[in-house]
């Protein structure tokens, strides 16, 4: 156990970290580890003021059979919380890491993205998580679980929010005896927010310890109507926010909102707009109750892997851990923004009593950004961020 002094940024009324991407083999270094360049990448992220990191549990690589968790793997991991805590860095592990970065990532015995919510894969993904509990529960820095990363984007297009629900609520009523206080998060991306689709808004505010919620720019349709620096973009945080405090109001729960992804690739803007972009972003969303921040991503990905060009360059530091420019704005940004106190803005008066999110016309999958702006939610995001 690592004594609370480790941890001052605790603190903190607002919390500021990182979602860790290693500098030298993006998250293939599970199979090759280093823990040296592990320790060097933990030492740039805490120079930059974080006091977090989201990490990515590769799931077929933890647990490639049902019944088998690597035990390497899983004392790789409890490595790089051990360093982690020597930095005085608390850690969100995501287990069932079967999207990431554009990739699927799937162990071959749910080699289908929807047999991962089929009642038939429970035993197997509790035994994941029980491996992972007895590894890591004695670390003072384990902050708890991230079910997953954006899972929603394995599910079957048409599969009901209400089956999501189901699935969910069975492994987190299994789970919270189990963390005996740590958190469980379920870290989607937009679309159950925007379309509830996969999970509903009533289950995501209801069931976890914080609401995660992913404010990209790009995914979300903003740059569809305006730059990185125009006000779609900038107030994405905000409103989710201030939609994910309507809908804690409307079922009577109160907890956290943690901007868990947010951040912006150099193909979107130059480098005045990304710095506004990361200032206002970071204000608007802390002023209409946001409490946690955690930027996409600590470093940028070596070339010598085959990703989408906005992949490459979104780290605050390169692959070599130098800080990039706007890793001196997400200094200042944190020095000025850690220790203040928002009382948070009155939600928003633009969502009926009852809103539900939904789609007002279905597009096919591959048809992302149409299908956002085609809800009752852009309806009246629209609105809101017409409104500045």
């Amino acid at each position: 156990m690592h004594p609370q002094s480790n941890y001052p940024h605790r603190q903190r009324n607002i919390r500021f970290g990182l979602n860790y991407v290693p500098s030298k083999n993006w998250w293939y270094c599970w199979n090759d580890w280093q823990r040296d360049q592990i320790a060097a990448d933990l030492d740039a992220i805490a120079a930059l003021g974080a006091d977090h990191v989201r990490v990515m549990a590769l799931w077929p690589w933890f647990q490639p059979n049902p019944l088998t968790v690597s035990a390497a793997h899983l004392r790789r991991l409890g490595e790089l919380l051990d360093e982690a805590a020597a930095r005085g860095l608390d850690v969100l592990v995501a287990p069932l890491t079967g999207w990431l970065s554009g990739y699927t990532f799937l162990p071959p015995w749910v080699a289908d993205g929807g047999k991962v919510f089929q009642a038939a894969a429970q035993p197997g993904i509790r035994g994941y998580f029980a491996a992972l509990l007895n590894e890591l529960s004695g670390r003072e820095n384990f902050l708890g679980f991230d079910v997953g990363n954006e899972i929603n984007c394995l599910a079957p297009f048409a599969m009901p929010a209400a089956d999501g629900d189901a699935w969910a609520a069975r492994l987190a009523a299994w789970l919270r005896p189990r963390l005996h206080g740590r958190w469980l998060v379920n870290g989607v991306d937009h679309a159950p927010w925007l379309t509830g689709r996969t999970f509903s808004t009533e289950h995501l505010v209801t069931t976890y310890d914080a609401a995660a919620v992913h404010a990209w720019p790009l995914f979300t349709s903003c740059l569809t109507r305006g730059a990185l620096d125009d006000a779609p973009a900038l107030r994405i945080g905000a409103f989710l926010t201030h939609l994910v405090r309507h809908q804690q109001r409307r079922y009577n729960v109160s907890a956290p909102v943690w901007i868990q992804e947010f951040g912006c690739s150099e193909l979107w803007g130059d480098a005045a707009a990304r710095e506004q972009y990361l200032r206002a972003s970071v204000a608007n969303a802390a002023r209409a109750g946001a409490t946690w921040f955690t930027w996409w991503c600590s470093h940028e990905i070596d070339r010598a892997y085959q990703f989408d060009p906005l992949e490459y360059d979104l780290g605050l530091l390169t692959t070599d851990n130098r800080p990039k420019p706007l890793a001196a704005v997400w200094r200042e940004v944190v020095a000025a923004h850690a220790d203040a106190h928002y009382p948070p803005e009155p939600i928003y008066a633009g969502f009926p009593a009852d809103f539900t999110p939904a789609m007002t016309q279905v597009f096919p999958p591959a048809q992302y950004l149409e299908q956002n702006l085609a809800t009752t939610t852009w309806a009246v995001f629209e609105r809101y961020y017409q409104s500045f």
